[in-house]
């Protein structure tokens, strides 16, 4: 289901995305806590799956049978990314996913 290659690793680096969590912290301040997690060295990673290479378009039929097959694996779902490059969070229509965001635990 998901590439083994480990030569090549998508990760995102945007300011776009942490913008978005800066946001989202100054109206919910209950997740405090988990940017924090997700933010330390140690942490977790944002990765990109490519739909049709990482994951085949025809297993994207729900959102919840997504995050168990991706919680299988170890990740979780975040959101995807269109052709356009956007970034739409928690989404749950695939029809012109890219690619997937997920959360990983990082390399320590």
């Amino acid at each position: 289901m998901l590439n083994r290659n480990t030569r090549f690793r998508n990760t995102i680096l945007s300011e776009k995305l942490a913008a978005k969590y800066i946001t989202q912290l100054s109206f919910q301040k209950n997740l405090e806590k988990v940017y924090d997690e997700l933010s330390a060295p140690e942490g977790f990673e944002f990765n990109l799956l490519e739909v049709g290479v990482h994951m085949p378009r025809a297993l994207l039929t729900s959102k919840a049978e997504l995050k168990d097959r991706l919680l299988a694996r170890g990740l979780i779902y975040a959101g995807t990314i269109d052709a356009q490059k956007n970034v739409t969070f928690d989404a749950d229509v695939f029809d012109g996913a890219q690619q997937l965001v997920v959360i990983s635990l990082g390399d320590a």
